[in-house]
């Protein structure tokens, strides 16, 4: 099993940790976390006043994050300040370049954080005739698949995961499309269709509307930087105790009061909630 959003092919060193990493926190033979409803239990906490709120800055006063300045002018006074947003982002954008040290901004902008899955929805007008598929005929395939975005070109036989959604009368297909390169929509369009429909005859005639997603529009609606939905490539040298990069690995940034607990940091994604609970650990013993 290859590590979803991973700019690596099945060969590459490291999967086998990436793939291993993936189980964590996972029933024994289960290989995706199981769903969970922290979301909708976090958004039913009482006492949190501002939510969807846009952050402009991250407010520094005398070399310490005093809070963080909302783009409607509201400033929000904190003791402490942790940001889920990844490090460029945070460290990079919303903090005054006065406040960091420019050995370590170029640190920061070295993580790499490369987005290679494209999302495609279907509207169907017929059931395709499966819940779940995954289509990845052998390592060699999905090698050749990884071959062909290192430069820059479609997969002719990419990695797809499928699924099927029925609701309200609807039937919705929602594909997962690795590897997709930063151009390219349609040629990936079309060998993933190829692909659906070769298992299942007629599903090329099936859909009605379709909706594309690759890493640059992932980027534009979620904030993905460069479409990496887990910040940080989980590969090995981003992992452990090097994730995202040395200077970071604790959670603590440069800037006293400043926390960083996004999938970024250690254990990354595939451990849900683990980086945020490890870095409010940490943010607490340290301004004890």
């Amino acid at each position: 099993m290859l590590f979803r959003s991973l700019h690596q092919g099945p060969r590459s060193g490291g999967t086998a940790l990436a793939m291993l990493h993936a189980h964590v926190g996972s029933p024994a033979g289960v290989f995706r976390a199981p769903m969970t409803n922290a979301i909708a239990a976090l958004r039913a906490l009482p006492g949190i006043t501002r939510r969807s709120a846009p952050v402009e800055r991250i407010v520094v006063e005398k070399g310490r994050a005093t809070g963080v300045a909302l783009e409607r002018g509201d400033v929000l006074g904190a003791d402490l300040v942790l940001s889920g947003l990844d490090p460029q982002g945070t460290l990079l954008d919303w903090v005054d370049a006065d406040w960091i040290d420019p050995a370590f901004a170029r640190e920061v902008q070295a993580v790499r954080s490369r987005g290679v899955a494209a999302e495609i929805e279907f509207q169907m007008n017929r059931d395709p005739g499966f819940d779940d598929i995954v289509l990845a005929p052998s390592l060699d395939d999905l090698e050749r698949a990884y071959d062909a975005v290192k430069y820059r070109e479609a997969s002719a036989a990419p990695l797809v995961e499928a699924h099927t959604i029925r609701e309200d009368g609807r039937i919705r297909v929602i594909a997962h499309v690795q590897y997709a390169p930063p151009e390219g929509a349609d040629a990936l369009l079309q060998s993933a269709v190829a692909a659906i429909d070769e298992r299942f005859p007629g599903f090329r005639d099936s859909f009605v509307e379709v909706a594309f997603a690759g890493p640059a529009e992932l980027a534009a609606r979620r904030g993905w930087r460069e479409g990496q939905p887990h910040q940080a490539e989980l590969a090995l040298d981003q992992f452990l105790w090097m994730r995202p990069c040395p200077a970071l690995a604790r959670y603590r940034t440069p800037i006293p009061g400043l926390w960083l607990c996004g999938q970024a940091m250690h254990p990354g994604a595939g451990v849900q909630g683990g980086s945020g609970w490890l870095a409010a650990r940490a943010a607490l013993q340290g301004s004890a």
